[in-house]
């Protein structure tokens, strides 16, 4: 499982003339359910630093939702709480949406499962990558 210690996971994107470039630094912990975060999973909880934006937050609550499943399971019976302390980027090579990937990779990681697969596409009309996992 994990040891409670703060977790960083950069992802980066490069399929155009601009990029994203994300680094997620969170730490998960288990114990009883909190009365201050957000529950994504029969057992999993989502709870972010004030520095977090509101967009951000809605798209880390959806990643995080869709591997919930495995979180759960990694948690032996307790409840397990995601912090998200920092999210570092640079506005000008950023989408919210990358969030909901990030997330997911970065539960991966700490708890020990497959991360989806994630694919990333750049729509020139739209100026903006998609992401599909």
């Amino acid at each position: 499982m994990t040891s409670g210690e703060p977790r960083t996971v950069s992802f980066r994107v490069l399929r155009s003339s601009w990029g994203i470039a994300v680094d997620l630094t969170a730490r998960a912990t288990r114990g009883s359910a909190p009365e201050d975060a957000f529950r994504v999973g029969e057992r999993t909880w989502l709870r972010c630093s004030e520095s977090v934006l509101e967009d951000d937050v809605a798209f880390l609550r959806r990643g995080l939702a869709r591997v919930a499943a495995e979180v759960d399971a990694a948690g032996d019976g307790e409840h397990v709480v995601v912090d998200v302390l920092r999210v570092d980027y640079v506005p000008t090579d950023y989408q919210a949406d990358a969030m909901e990937p990030l997330i997911a990779m970065w539960a991966a990681e700490e708890f020990g499962f497959n991360a989806p697969a994630v694919t990333v596409d750049f729509v020139p009309a739209a100026n903006r990558y998609v992401f599909a996992y």
